[in-house]
C-alpha cells in the first residue's frame, strides 16, 4: 500500500516500527517501506525534498537494512549485525520456579508469577507460570540464550522467550524467539544463538518495549532451579 511521507512516518512512529523499516537508495528517489503484518506500507521520497531531508536526518539511520545501488547498477545489499562499539556480554541468573527468588547482580532482572487464570499472583502454591524479566536501561541486542536445569525435572516445563511481551502483536511488540519448547531430559540445556539484525531500543517513555522475557509454564506451584543465560551486545561503556 503506497502511502505520502507524512502518513509513513507517522504510521513508522506511533506503532514503533523502526524495526521494520527498509529503504532502496537510487539515484534520483528513495524507495522506503515497512513490512508489517504480512502487507508492506511504502513511500517514494524525491531527493532533495523536504521530506527525504527529513527521512535522512530523523528515520534513515534506524533502518536495520540498509540497500544501495552499485556503480554499475546492481544492488548491493549491507547487512550490520551488531551495531560498532558494542561488546557482547553473558548475563547468568539462578532462580526457582513459583518463587521470585534469584540472585541477579545487575538490577536488570525481575520474576513475575501467573496463576492459572492468567493474572498475576504473588503467591507461589497458586503459579503455574513463571516469568524472568531482562529489562536494562540501554538498548541492546540479543545474541542467544539458553536455560539450564540445576536438579532432576519433576514434572513438565516448556520454555518460551519473548521481545516486549506487554506490547501487543499489532503494535509491533509480543515477538516469540522460542515457543513452548518443552525440557526433555533430566538436566537439559537448551540455547538458542543467532545474530539478530534488530536494535532492541530503550525508551524511558515506554520502558516495556525493551524487555525480554524467558517465560515457563509448570505445574502449579512447582519449585524447580534453573539457571538462565542470555548473551546480548550493549556498548562498551555499559559496565555489566
Amino acid at each position: 500500500m503506497r502511502l505520502g511521507w507524512k502518513d509513513l512516518k507517522s504510521f513508522i512512529s506511533s506503532n514503533s516500527l523502526y524495526n521494520f523499516m527498509n529503504y532502496l537508495d537510487m539515484p534520483d528517489i528513495y524507495y522506503v517501506w515497512v513490512a508489517y503484518q504480512n502487507e508492506n506500507f511504502y513511500t517514494l521520497l524525491d531527493k532533495g525534498s523536504v521530506d527525504c531531508e527529513d527521512f535522512e536526518k530523523n528515520f534513515k539511520p534506524k533502518a536495520i537494512l540498509k540497500q544501495d545501488m552499485a556503480p554499475d547498477g546492481q544492488r548491493v545489499t549491507k547487512i550490520t549485525h551488531v551495531l560498532a562499539g558494542r561488546l557482547l556480554k553473558a548475563l547468568f541468573v539462578v532462580m526457582t520456579t513459583s518463587s521470585k527468588t534469584h540472585n541477579d547482580v545487575t538490577g536488570y532482572i525481575s520474576i513475575k508469577l501467573y496463576d492459572e487464570n492468567g493474572s498475576e499472583t504473588n503467591v507461589g502454591t497458586n503459579a503455574v507460570k513463571t516469568c524472568i524479566d531482562f529489562q536494562p536501561n540501554f538498548a541492546y541486542e540479543i545474541y542467544g540464550g539458553g536455560l539450564a536445569c540445576l536438579s532432576d525435572i519433576s514434572g513438565d516445563f516448556y520454555v518460551s522467550a519473548i521481545v516486549a511481551p506487554a506490547i501487543p502483536p499489532e503494535q509491533g511488540g509480543t515477538v516469540y524467539n522460542v515457543i513452548n519448547k518443552k525440557i526433555l531430559s533430566p538436566r537439559e540445556t537448551i540455547f538458542v544463538a543467532g545474530v539478530g539484525t534488530a536494535e532492541i531500543k530503550y525508551n524511558a517513555q515506554v520502558p516495556v518495549a525493551n524487555v525480554m522475557r524467558i517465560a515457563i509454564s509448570h505445574g502449579k506451584g512447582i519449585q524447580q532451579s534453573f539457571q538462565v543465560e542470555l548473551q546480548y551486545y550493549a556498548d562498551r561503556t555499559i559496565v555489566q
